[in-house]
């Protein structure tokens, strides 16, 4: 099986060598799949995490290089900051302390390294706003299938037993059994709520895509040249919201409503007033009742206090102490205990507290400069943008890189899980992109 992912590595290198955004438009096709085939694979191969690496975004990122693409159109302040974080990854990947062996501090190295790379593949995908609406309209159009068999996975839940649906999808009790994280459901009384994975490798991933199909779906209703296309988009739109309900993850209806409250605010203006409110108090209501009737939302609502307050600042002093100048790369790292499962120093799944443990409060406060820099280089794009349709999906973006910031007080997972990981650094280059004369001159002139 690693002979067959190199070979097919190799293929596309020599394959779409002169045609490389039609390699990155077919992985868009199998991004939603790769999760199940990585279960079927998994005990075949070693990198079988990696596949969608080796097989679309290695020969993607050669291609970059290959064809010597700028890499210049980074704004001086952000490649500052990334030069530095980079800096301080290599000096925690030799870290004399760390006692992660060198393959396992390389796989901490490359989860926060590696998908820096994704915003030239972003910033050269797009042109004009044609390409921004292909993009756009093919995430959102590819999200109908895999959202389409979760939803009839999660009806064959109720109906025929959920281990027993899990079992015949993937044809194996090992593989149903980690898909579903020991077939974890939750029971509310009137329904039971269960983890449903659809066709990736558990139900967060599954969850992350689902957002990230609301942002260029959103998009794609705005940027739609008829109101047939539009309407088909608003529907598509709904859809992908029941269907990350259905995902299993309780914090979805939460991470929904912070998305759309944050996006409302900076999408809107003034004048628009009298058109949000009644939707946002509309909103506040409906959270309010399902919170005062339905358990699961007062659960998730009291989760979210917990990681935000409790666990994020408990025994805060004491971890501070120990994790100052940070323990190195790989140690709390996920994809590490393949590897090193033994010396994993996972204090919480906390983003932040990850980011401490790797690389110390000064890592921290890298990384935070990082989101905010993120945040500042939207706002930047939309100043320019602030005559067109394109602003939008700066608001979308926005938006998701607060939820980013509020979500990673629960898990480093929907920031660093797949395929989160590396279209957050894809969408960011498109920004980027959008704030070229280059791309106003190409759509408008």
């Amino acid at each position: 099986m690693t002979i067959l992912l190199l070979s097919l590595n190799i293929f596309n290198l020599f394959f779409f060598r002169k045609h490389w955004k039609k390699l990155f438009y077919l992985f868009l096709f199998f991004l939603p799949y790769l999760g199940y085939i990585q279960h079927q694979i998994q005990s075949a191969t070693i990198f079988a995490p990696l596949i969608h690496d080796i097989v679309f975004l290695i020969p993607i990122f050669l291609f970059i290089i290959f064809d010597r693409k700028d890499l210049n159109f980074i704004p001086e302040d952000l490649k500052k900051l990334i030069f530095l974080f980079i800096v301080l990854l290599i000096i925690q990947l030799v870290n004399p302390y760390n006692d992660i062996n060198f393959l396992g501090r390389l796989v901490g190295l490359k989860v926060w390294i590696f998908y820096f790379f994704m915003i030239a593949v972003g910033y050269h995908l797009i042109l004009n706003k044609k390409d921004l609406k292909k993009f756009c309209n093919v995430f959102s159009i590819y999200a109908i299938l895999p959202c389409l068999i979760g939803n009839v996975i999660y009806i064959l839940f109720i109906t025929y037993g959920y281990r027993e649906t899990m079992i015949l999808f993937y044809g194996d009790y090992g593989m149903a059994f980690r898909a579903t994280q020991s077939f974890t459901q939750f029971d509310y009384g009137i329904f039971t709520y269960y983890r449903n994975p659809s066709t990736f490798i558990y139900s967060a991933q599954y969850l992350n895509f689902c957002l990230l199909a609301v942002m260029t779906t959103i998009t794609s209703i705005t940027l739609s040249d008829t109101l047939r296309e539009s309407k088909f988009y608003k529907l598509l739109l709904a859809f992908i919201i029941i269907s990350a309900f259905f995902t299993g993850n309780r914090g979805s209806i939460v991470y929904l409503s912070i998305f759309f409250i944050i996006f409302s605010f900076k999408h809107y203006s003034i004048k628009d007033i009298k058109f949000v409110l009644p939707k946002l108090a509309f909103l506040i209501i409906i959270i309010t009742l399902l919170y005062k009737n339905f358990s699961m939302v007062e659960e998730v609502t009291s989760l979210g206090q917990r990681y935000a307050l409790n666990t994020f600042f408990e025994n805060s002093a004491e971890n501070l102490s120990n994790y100052f100048f940070g323990s190195g790369l790989g140690n709390s790292t996920s994809g590490v205990r393949y590897i090193n499962k033994d010396y994993l120093q996972m204090i919480n799944e906390g983003l932040y507290w990850k980011v401490i443990v790797e690389l110390g409060v000064f890592g921290l406060i890298l990384f935070m400069s990082l989101f905010y820099n993120y945040a500042k280089q939207v706002k930047i794009v939309k100043i320019k943008l602030i005559n067109y349709k394109e602003k939008v999906f700066c608001n979308c973006f926005y938006a998701y890189i607060i939820y980013q910031f509020f979500v990673g007080f629960k898990s480093w997972v929907y920031f660093e899980g797949y395929p989160a990981n590396f279209m957050f650094f894809l969408i960011l280059g498109i920004i980027l992109k959008l704030g070229t004369n280059q791309y106003i001159e190409n759509s408008y002139d």
